[in-house]
């Protein structure tokens, strides 16, 4: 199995000489070999991937160095198959692959909430951030929330910089891509052309 798994190593190697690819999976398929023995690839069971999973959980290894060394012992044999199609993977995805704990999102500490909430210093920001912290929104959503805001605020003919004001934008012309997405002429305009064109059919 040692000169299969050189020969794949050396094809990835001749793909892109720069990627780390070749040499991780150097040293994971080494690292099976040493539990396995040096069989022949088609002598290699389920049962010696499980020999080494149950190795490698026993010496602490996480379930993503685990699971990333039997995408390497999977991508050996996608590699061998198109010589030998007769040659079946032993790593089985159902039975071998570990899955990985899922991590609990973590709060934020009352004590990094109060320092940074002694920074904010401008109303419009304070009650944002106390929206997400009080509503469970994304800020995604409360910057969507804002972009209606803004909509709002030029389809009902408020001045752009009194709109500039509320947003806080430093530029103008930040403000005005709001304007430039609900000028009422421009639709106006657009629509007129839609309608000769429309005509001309």
């Amino acid at each position: 199995m040692l000169g299969e798994i050189d020969s794949f190593v050396n094809w990835l190697r001749r793909r892109n000489q720069q990627a780390r690819t070749w040499r991780d999976y150097a040293y994971d398929l080494h690292q099976f070999a040493q539990v396995v023995g040096d069989k022949p690839p088609g002598a290699v069971t389920f049962h010696d991937v499980d020999q080494s999973v149950m190795d490698q959980a026993a010496r602490g290894f996480k379930p993503a160095t685990i699971n990333r060394r039997l995408a390497a012992i999977s991508a050996l044999y996608t590699f061998l198959a198109d010589e030998d199609q007769t040659l079946v993977c032993p790593v089985l995805p159902h039975r071998h692959a570990i899955k990985e704990r899922e991590r609990l999102p973590r709060p934020v500490q009352a004590d990094d909430l109060a320092r940074f909430f002694a920074v904010v210093d401008h109303s419009r920001d304070l009650a944002m951030f106390l929206l997400m912290l009080r509503s469970g929104l994304r800020i995604s959503e409360v910057a969507a929330l804002r972009h209606t805001f803004a909509n709002d605020l030029v389809s009902a003919d408020v001045p752009v910089t009194v709109i500039q004001k509320l947003l806080g934008h430093t530029w103008l012309e930040t403000t005005q891509n709001y304007v430039a997405a609900n000028d009422h002429q421009v639709q106006a305009d657009f629509y007129a052309a839609s309608d000769k064109l429309e005509g001309w059919r």
